[in-house]
Parts: C-alpha cells; structure tokens; sequence
C-alpha cells in the first residue's frame, strides 16, 4: 500500500501593506513525505490580484496537482484555512462567487486520489507554507 504524504497548504494577499487584498497574492503548497526520505517539495502561484480566500484555495489546488503529477495517491493535508476546510468537508457552503469554481476544481483534484483527509491547523503550524506563500508574492513584486 502506498504511504500517506502530507500536504500543507496556505494563501497570502496583500494590499497596500494590509493583509488579505485584494491585491497582489500567492497560494503556496509545501509537499512532505511522511517518512523524511524526500526533502520537502513547494511549490507556490502568483496571482497579481486576488483575496485571501481566493489565494488559500490556490495554494491547495497547486499542491494536489503536484501530488497527483508525483504519482501520490494518498495525502493528509492541513492548513490554516477554516473557509477552504469547512466548504470542503461540507460544514459550511460557497457563498462567494468567486470561489465557486476554486471550490469544484479542488473536488475534482481530491476525486483522483485513492485516499484523502483534511484538517485545520493553527497558523503557527503552517509556517512554511506561509513562508513560502510570502516569498513567493515579493519575488513577482
């Protein structure tokens, strides 16, 4: 059976120096193997203009096409998100238009994995993640 990888995922924007935009803005996903064999894989998209909401979701579905480009078909993945998580696990519905389709394009990319699970963490856990998310939006700016 294959191991389970961790995905840990986030979103950052900012707008004139005020957090959650819209303005520029990253989604940021850092790929870990459970068993510490594979350095950690990140990888993050720049969106010139975007929210936070909008972001998060971003950061995640880079992350799980690049589980699935790997070849992993089992992933946990966590994130400081409450939105992304609880539209996700049906807690709470899409209200906001613009995350419609992020909200169906990360369904269909959690469809084609065997095994899936996913939990909120605090912030301070998703240090990488929203590192890399970070670093990603002042390197394009």
């Amino acid at each position: 059976m294959d191991k389970v990888w961790d995905l840990y995922f986030d979103g950052s924007s900012f707008d004139k120096g005020r957090r959650g935009g819209p303005g520029p803005s990253a989604g940021a996903a850092v790929l870990v193997d459970s068993d510490g064999l594979h350095a950690p894989t990140i990888m993050t998209v720049f969106l010139p203009r975007s929210d936070s909401d909008s972001a998060e979701y971003q950061g995640l579905i880079c992350g799980l096409e690049g589980a699935l480009a790997a070849g992993i078909s089992r992933i946990a993945i966590r994130g400081d998100s409450r939105n992304v998580i609880d539209h996700l696990t049906g807690r709470k519905a899409v209200r906001k238009a613009s995350l419609v389709l992020l909200n169906e394009i990360a369904k269909t990319r959690l469809a084609e994995f065997d095994e899936w699970a996913i939990e909120w963490i605090p912030r301070a856990q998703n240090g990488r993640a929203d590192k890399a998310a970070r670093m990603c939006i002042e390197r394009a700016s």
